[in-house]
């Protein structure tokens, strides 16, 4: 290839270079002394620049590529291919079948395919490649225990400390009132933290105190002479415990200082409590104590699955039960606009209402009042609102303080509709100009109820349009009314309307010209 002498020479030049560009690595920067002397304006000039520009790029064209590094002393194998008019060679190295095989299917017509998606393959695909592995979550949710007691002359107390899995921080602090020894005061703080966590609804626990011989007792390292540590290491050989030094359990360590402390300075809030006696002693239980029969029973015997023998008690039970529900061993009422209702005894409601109408916030409301405020607080019995009433009658502040009503009592005031759609007034009214389809007369009925009105125009106001309206517009809408109340017209007074009202059992009122204007009046 000769240097190019014209500018159309250059130009042609540079389209042979564009064309092998894919082939050329950074062939603008070898490229750039030609496309300098483009840009230039005037005479062509052949720079000595542009000739080592050509120079370098046909020594680059002339080399064969290389497309990985061969390692010094490894065997590779040359390939040749010979046309008639072209040679070329490649230098491979051999691995394995598959480049025998690779060489073997090239002579052939070979195309990638993809595998037709079949019903839910997108779907599982995509699950399969963005799941995230499983890992064991047992560790992160474990709650852990620091515990550590303290007995000295004057006072025994412990110290527990809880961590969620959440990361939140329950500190908490026992004294005893009972004297006990250092080592036993370990177990009574052992113990009572497994009772915080399993209140705070903990299923993996992870123990630590930084008592060697409890640690070590518990997991049967260490012989137990004393008969009353043995049995309180039993409840506790189930759960994992650890020791750890003292230095990681400060802050167990300085709460059961704090509870053991003669003269205690709480600088924050800390609960403490207090044991009157050890907690594997048993309530001596007497059969004086059992408790004694509720309306909560038989609703509960039946939820667990122990039905009344009798069907017809039976079948009364399930529509009652229906409307309770069984949490966590509590039983709850189901509102209807309201939260799920606590189920208490008589006797616990009696608390209640003594502490709803006279406690700290109470303000000795009525009697219904009162059973409405214990519905909203989220309590129920069935006698709520007549123990309401009783309360209210024995309450003493009621009684001697509450406002007397000096207004005389009424009699009663009879209802002409006992309740909608039952008793309607009709009555026509006009003429009024003529309208749409020679109208001119209306014919209205109102419920005495609700007084909710129903009108239709008419042309002309006979006894079979009026008996249609009732028909179309009353009955075959809210129903048969119980009364129809009419004036003495015509239109209603007469054999055909009044065997209509008959055969249906409508009761027909009608009224002198004074109820007729007493019936407009009301319309």
């Amino acid at each position: 290839m000769e240097a190019p002498k014209t500018l159309k020479q250059l130009q042609c030049l540079n389209g042979r270079i564009a064309a092998l560009n894919r082939f050329v690595s950074r062939s603008i920067d070898k490229c750039l002394p030609f496309f300098k002397v483009l840009r230039k304006k005037g005479s062509f000039e052949w720079t000595v620049e542009c000739e080592q520009a050509l120079e370098q790029l046909k020594n680059y064209l002339c080399s064969a590529p290389l497309l990985a590094k061969p390692l010094p002393g490894e065997k590779l194998h040359l390939y040749l291919a010979v046309s008639d008019s072209a040679i070329s060679s490649a230098l491979i190295k051999q691995e394995g079948c598959l480049m025998k095989w690779a060489l073997e299917l090239s002579g052939y017509d070979i195309q990638f395919g993809p595998r037709t998606a079949l019903k839910g393959q997108a779907v599982a695909d995509f699950i399969a490649e963005l799941t995230p592995p499983s890992q064991s979550t047992e560790s992160n949710l474990s709650w852990m225990i620091y515990v550590d007691g303290s007995s000295n002359e004057r006072e025994c107390g412990a110290g527990i400390l809880l961590l969620a899995p959440g990361g939140e921080r329950f500190e908490y602090a026992l004294r005893f009132n009972f004297r006990t020894s250092n080592n036993k005061a370990e177990y009574e703080t052992l113990l009572a933290g497994l009772r915080v966590a399993k209140g705070l609804g903990a299923t993996h626990i992870k123990v630590f105190s930084d008592s060697q011989l409890i640690v070590n007792q518990i997991k049967e390292e260490y012989q137990t002479k004393d008969p009353r540590m043995e049995n309180k290491k039993s409840t506790l050989t189930t759960y994992e415990v650890n020791q750890v030094p003292r230095s990681e359990n400060s802050n167990a360590d300085a709460l059961a200082k704090l509870a053991s402390a003669y003269e205690t300075d709480l600088a924050r809030s800390v609960p403490v409590e207090i044991l009157d006696s050890p907690s594997i002693l048993k309530p001596d239980v007497m059969e004086i104590d059992t408790p004694s029969p509720s309306w909560m029973d038989p609703i509960l015997e039946f939820i667990k699955g122990n039905p009344p023998q009798d069907s017809k008690e039976q079948k009364r039970m399930a529509r009652r039960a229906a409307r309770f529900i069984l949490r966590d061993g509590v039983l709850y009422r189901r509102g209807f606009s309201l939260p799920l209702l606590k189920c208490v005894t008589p006797e616990e409601g009696l608390y209640i209402l003594r502490e709803i109408h006279e406690g700290v916030c109470g303000n000795h409301s009525g009697a219904r009042s009162l059973s409405a405020k214990v519905v909203r607080q989220g309590y129920y019995w069935p006698t709520v609102e007549h123990d309401a009433k009783q309360f209210v009658k024995t309450c003493d502040n009621c009684q001697r303080f509450a406002s007397i009503i000096h207004q005389p009592p009424e009699l009663l005031t009879p209802i002409s509709a006992p309740w909608p759609f039952a008793q309607w007034g009709v009555d026509i009214i006009g003429p009024f100009p003529l309208g749409k389809g020679q109208t001119k007369f209306v014919v209205v009925a109102v419920d005495y109820f609700t007084k909710w009105a129903e009108a239709e125009a008419l042309s002309h106001i006979t006894k079979s349009r009026v008996t249609s309206f009732i028909w179309s517009n009353i009955i075959c809408r809210f129903g048969i009314p119980n009364t129809i109340v009419t004036d003495n017209g015509k239109q209603f007074d007469n054999a055909k309307f009044k065997d209509f009202c008959r055969k249906l059992g409508i009761s027909h009122l009608s009224l002198t010209q004074v109820g007729k204007d007493r019936s407009r009046l009301k319309a």
